[in-house]
């Protein structure tokens, strides 16, 4: 059976890419390294990396051509229980974070919609940049009133779980009410995420109660390259 040389080739490029054999970064190599490599002419190269591309193997960006498609991260919309932290742990994943910033604010009318509290009341205001196993994953704000945890600003959340911090003292968050949605990413965005200004993110705001309380303990926004992300839903109905 005749097979075109570029399908050849595309299984080629696609046998480096999940050996790592070639590729170790996720750019491509250009088209006139492929066509050295394989011997073969651009537009042979051209249709073997539009292939991979139609096979969502490969993503085209402006200014650095083909990239890699990694393996994209779970996002659970489902009553959840466990954050980022314990989810991919459980995954054996390592989740690590760097504090972008902390401060007590005032609530503003949006928060206080939110987080069903009066506007005016204190809040903790986290933001952290979160990796794992190494690699930037997202932008998480989160907005906590301090009622519930009073000294959750003494606390260093480059280390450990937020939500296991809020165990710790006596709250049970689940995630009860959660907003998806995708847009053009920001210019801190991008500097942050180390994004292309091309690429899209994905924002997933969560609105947390307890076990404890019916009230809202935690709102947070998270902020993650949409290319490396993808949503799984839990349908819980018999």
């Amino acid at each position: 059976m005749f097979i075109p040389k570029y399908k050849n080739v595309s299984d080629k490029i696609y046998q480096e890419i999940i050996s790592n054999t070639s590729y170790t970064e996720s750019v491509i190599p250009t088209e006139e390294e492929l066509c050295n490599q394989f011997n073969v002419s651009r537009t042979t190269i051209r249709n073997a990396l539009e292939l991979l591309a139609n096979q969502n193997l490969l993503i085209r960006t402006k200014g650095k051509g083909y990239i890699i498609n990694d393996t994209k991260e779970d996002i659970l919309t489902t009553q959840v229980t466990l954050g980022l932290y314990e989810a991919k742990n459980k995954d054996g994943k390592i989740i690590t974070s760097e504090v972008i910033s902390k401060n007590i604010i005032s609530c503003s009318p949006f928060l206080s919609h939110k987080l069903k509290v009066e506007e005016g009341t204190l809040l903790y205001h986290l933001t952290r940049l979160r990796y794992i196993d190494g690699k930037k994953y997202s932008i998480t704000e989160n907005y906590i009133p301090l009622t519930y945890f009073p000294a959750i600003n003494n606390h260093d959340f480059s280390r450990g779980s937020l939500w296991n911090y809020m165990k710790e003292n006596g709250y049970h968050p689940k995630i009860v009410e959660q907003t998806i949605e995708i847009r053009t990413s920001l210019e801190i965005e991008r500097f942050y995420l180390s994004i292309e200004q091309e690429t899209p993110v994905m924002v997933i705001e969560n609105i947390a109660t307890s076990t404890e309380s019916d009230k809202p303990i935690d709102l947070s926004i998270i902020i993650t390259n949409a290319y490396k992300s993808k949503l799984h839903f839990t349908n819980n109905i018999l």
